[in-house]
């Protein structure tokens, strides 16, 4: 298996870590997206990493279908996520806030900078998709499903 992209990448990071728990072998082909766009192209027409090369050469791309492919090629006892029920739910909804950890990261590494322009919209955005009412409905959601 070969995973296209690099460790700066949280989506490439999080498809390596669960490759590693299942003691899966791959070789990292260090791509970045913005230096070499062709190369990524290559491998994904949607120009975006993480990209998985199967042994066959299927390719896989996009980490949360990289996982659910992951998970369904393991045995069923080194399974990732939990099959069905609760457990199930509350791992995928936990796994797909990816984005909004993404975009807290993003609010958080900004700094007291003020941003101008476009660059001030996204941080809005941002800040809005992060805020902590969101993160703060999932542990709620969570707490009661324990209940």
């Amino acid at each position: 298996m070969r995973l296209i992209g690099n460790y700066l990448s949280p989506y490439v990071r999080r498809v390596a870590v669960s490759l590693n728990i299942l003691e899966w072998p791959f070789e990292l082909d260090e791509v970045f997206v913005f230096k070499d766009p062709a190369v990524v192209r290559r491998y994904n027409p949607l120009v975006r990493i993480p990209v998985l090369v199967l042994d066959d050469g299927s390719k896989l791309f996009e980490s949360g279908a990289i996982l659910d492919e992951i998970d369904r090629l393991a045995v069923t006892d080194r399974c990732l996520t939990p099959s069905e029920g609760l457990q199930r739910r509350r791992v995928v909804q936990t796994r797909n806030c990816r984005g909004v950890r993404g975009e807290g990261t993003v609010v958080l590494l900004r700094g007291p900078r003020a941003p101008r322009g476009e660059a001030a919209r996204t941080l809005d955005r941002a800040q809005r998709q992060a805020g902590p009412c969101g993160l703060r409905t999932l542990g709620r959601d969570r707490s009661q499903s324990r209940a």
